[in-house]
């Protein structure tokens, strides 16, 4: 997948048939469609298998889904490193070894299905309040830095160049965020699912509305777990035989903005809810590194996220099972 053209390889078994490159655009999905079924390749018998490359591929995944062909959507580090030892590349070959990958690991398909309207919708607000923030923050870091170099006058000056800049990007934020909160607001699933999640304490709009984009609404992860591997909190042993004890520790390979907004949320959680912030002294007195310990709320926030959405309650601080549910 790139941003022009989409390089297909079609096999049979592990049978190559042939190649194809089209335009990224519809007139190239059309001329895909008449070429497979030119070749008596059925939408039903099929499966597209194409690596995640985030926008380049979405609207390709959406045709083939309403075109009823099966689309696959794989991490490109799983399709890499289970090449084994590969040497150079090329648009063609790469398209090779991704439908290789597709014909060795069939049994690790999992069908994408393309988010609901309101959805993509919220995905495309919340990544432009993220680069509008980062262009604030951009403009306002220096600033602070430059005082400490520079006269009162020159910093005046710079800070009067910046200033319009920076309250133009702080109305389009405020206006990025009234926007997000009238869609979930108008949106009967948005607003059940945020208000279930942000009765967890420590979860805010920004986590909820990230988690219900990452997970399209909980459909893609389908477990605490899977979810916490997914934001990189999830703790793994690292040992090997007798000679590597090493401590346990959680993988870079993560949603690393995710990540972020669920410590914010433990350090939130810490600090205003009684039954969180006294779990998290205990375990410090008792001598457990404090970042462990905040890896362990994370945990904890996710668990309970996934619970009350999984059951379809809100969260309680005081909750009894009915022996009638078990």
């Amino acid at each position: 997948m790139s941003k022009k053209t989409i390089d297909i390889s079609v096999l049979k078994g592990k049978e190559k048939l042939f190649h194809l490159r089209i335009n990224n655009d519809e007139k190239g999905f059309k001329a895909l469609k008449k070429e497979l079924q030119k070749h008596g390749i059925l939408a039903k018998k099929s499966i597209l298998c194409l690596e995640n490359t985030g926008f380049y591929g979405y609207s390709f995944s959406c045709w083939a889904v309403e075109n009823a062909y099966p689309v696959w959507i794989e991490n490109a580090i799983a399709i890499k490193r289970s090449l084994g030892l590969v040497r150079g590349k090329n648009d063609q070959v790469d398209s090779y070894r991704i439908a290789l990958y597709a014909a060795r690991f069939e049994d690790k398909c999992k069908l994408w299905q393309p988010p609901r309207k309101a959805v993509q919708r919220l995905q495309q607000l919340i990544a432009t309040r993220t680069r509008l923030i980062e262009s604030r923050n951009r403009l306002k870091t220096p600033l602070k830095e430059l005082s400490f170099a520079f006269s009162k006058n020159q910093n005046k000056e710079v800070e009067t160049c910046c200033k319009a800049a920076i309250k133009g990007i702080e109305k389009s934020i405020d206006k990025v965020e009234e926007k997000i909160d009238q869609l979930i607001k108008s949106d009967t699933g948005l607003s059940h699912m945020k208000k279930i999640i942000t009765s967890v304490d420590g979860i805010g709009l920004q986590i909820a509305t990230a988690l219900i984009v990452a997970t399209n609404e909980f459909k893609e992860l389908k477990s605490q777990r899977k979810m916490a591997c997914y934001a990189g909190i999830a703790p793994f042993e690292h040992t090997s035989g007798t000679s590597i004890k090493g401590r346990t520790r959680v993988s870079h390979l993560a949603n690393k903005s995710l990540k972020t907004l669920l410590h914010m949320g433990a350090i939130s959680a810490i600090k205003n809810s009684e039954e969180i912030g006294a779990y998290y002294r205990r375990k410090v007195e008792e001598g457990k590194p404090k970042m462990v310990v905040i890896n362990a709320v994370r945990n904890k926030l996710v668990l309970r996220m996934w619970a009350c959405i999984r059951e379809d309650r809100m969260y309680e601080k005081t909750y009894t099972k009915n022996l009638a549910e078990s």
